[in-house]
């Protein structure tokens, strides 16, 4: 597609907007696009600049595309040797996101919930401070490099001094982001733990700007279970103490849901919810005749809180003879 028109109407008025694409001659790679290129004053262009891999590397927007100085980046990826995201930048030096994995390969961290920076770069280069971080627990030891930041006690390195390892930027309590009560190691990829830290409170908690999640999961491998804490610092969630947030889920042998129950922040139930399927009698027995969800009870009545679901009244059964 080398263009593209679209009739809208704005402002009750019919409009038709232009999109026009440009392709790399080799690769047929998206290289441009230009929103409205014929109409002054509506004129948007993106570049998108690809490294020898054909990773995207860069994207640059401008109003006046035929204009050389008039490029800004808005975004710039860069890769570790192997492949994987290594960070994105985004704007002029609005934020940087940095990736981390572990030797699995699975995804081990998004910036750092410690507070401290993953690179020196971060540290010279006048980005924003994180307003987003977060760390992924699999196992016990499952990242172990150190002058990352992630690696308590381990020596600085020359691209990754490791501020405050796993800790809370004032340096209290607990310097261990993966130890958290209730968590047990998984070696199949699922994920045990996860911490977060985000410029705001997180669940309408005051102060609450870090937030732990344990979870649990049965033999074949689905989330049965999940707890939730929240705190101003890592040490206010270690112990996962309370019952807020949790979430408990049980299946049929088809793993339809067949029950779910969740609670507020203050632990009260906040759903008890059953859940219903078509059935069929065959041999004065009652079995699913489909996984088709037919209906849903709830056992809790939360009146004042006008988005939560309620129940869906009395259930009578429709079996198929």
């Amino acid at each position: 597609m080398l263009w593209a028109v679209q009739e809208m109407t704005i402002n009750g008025q019919p409009k038709r907007v232009t999109a026009d694409y440009g392709y790399s001659k080799l690769t047929s790679r998206v290289e441009a696009i230009i929103y409205q290129k014929n109409v002054p004053g509506e004129t948007f262009a993106h570049r998108y600049l690809y490294d020898a891999d054909n990773r995207l590397e860069q994207v640059l927007v401008s109003r006046t595309p035929e204009s050389a100085d008039s490029w800004h980046q808005v975004a710039k990826y860069e890769y570790y040797l192997h492949g994987p995201l290594k960070n994105k930048q985004l704007g002029d030096y609005i934020q940087k996101v940095d990736y981390v994995y572990n030797i699995n390969g699975w995804l081990k961290a998004i910036n750092n919930p410690a507070g401290g920076v993953l690179a020196q770069s971060d540290a010279d280069g006048n980005f924003a401070q994180d307003v987003f971080s977060e760390a992924l627990n699999y196992y016990s030891g499952d990242y172990n490099r150190s002058g990352t930041g992630f690696v308590e006690g381990g020596q600085p390195s020359e691209d990754a001094p490791p501020p405050q390892p796993f800790g809370s930027p004032q340096g209290s309590g607990s310097n261990d982001l993966s130890n958290f009560n209730g968590s047990r190691d998984l070696f199949s990829g699922n994920i045990s733990s996860t911490v977060t830290r985000t410029a705001f409170s997180q669940a309408g908690m005051e102060n609450g700007d870090v937030m732990a999640q344990t979870y649990r999961y049965d033999l074949l491998n689905r989330f049965v279970s999940s707890k939730t804490a929240t705190g101003s610092s890592i040490a206010d969630v270690t112990s996962m103490a309370g019952n807020a947030y949790s979430v408990n889920v049980t299946y049929d042998a088809n793993s339809n849901i067949t029950t779910l129950s969740r609670t507020t922040g203050d632990g009260a139930l906040l759903d008890q919810m059953t859940y219903r399927y078509a059935t069929k009698v065959f041999d004065d027995k009652t079995m699913k005749l489909n996984n088709r969800l037919l209906h849903v009870n709830d056992a809790v009545n939360t009146p004042g809180i006008g988005t939560d679901m309620e129940d869906q009244g009395a259930y009578t059964p429709n079996n198929a003879a």
